[in-house]
């Protein structure tokens, strides 16, 4: 009887022991923004060239605007077509200084002589909407902005 009990232990102890798969550790969900405009994340980099949000995919080594709008010029509009009602590029954004992928959402940060903007929008530029604007603080160089676990940290200079 005893030698029952403590085999059946000795296979308890075994199974409970034993697993199919290795534990993995999970890789950090971050994004960064380093110098004036260039965004990184796992899957390419996201930049700003006119004020046109751009994104060069690392699998394919494809540069596009982030702008989905068939038959689009890809480029801010002449006062004439603005006032004709042309739909403007989606990758157009006014005073645009950086923009990152992160979390299958796009986000620019403008700065202009008022403070800093952020709009976040679909990936494609589409549905942009104002997150926050941060009156009288300007962009100061090199790393500024850095995304990590649904944080946003940004390095600034208040004017």
């Amino acid at each position: 009887m005893k030698r029952i009990v403590f085999i059946m232990i000795f296979a308890i102890c075994c199974l409970t022991g034993c697993k199919n798969e290795q534990e993995r550790v999970a890789e950090a969900d971050s994004a960064v923004i380093y110098t004036r405009g260039q965004g990184f994340s796992k899957e390419g980099i996201t930049f700003v060239q006119n004020e046109i949000v751009q994104y060069t995919d690392f699998a394919t080594g494809v540069t596009m605007p982030l702008c989905s709008r068939l038959n689009c010029s890809h480029r801010k509009l002449t006062t004439a077509e603005a006032e004709n009602g042309t739909e403007p590029c989606m990758a157009y954004v006014k005073d645009a200084y950086q923009a990152v992928l992160y979390r299958e959402r796009l986000y620019v940060f403008t700065d202009n002589n008022v403070g800093l903007g952020i709009y976040v929008s679909d990936a494609d530029g589409a549905n942009r909407r104002l997150l926050t604007e941060i009156k009288n603080v300007r962009w100061i160089g090199g790393f500024s902005t850095e995304f990590y676990k649904d944080r946003l940290v940004i390095v600034g200079n208040r004017s």
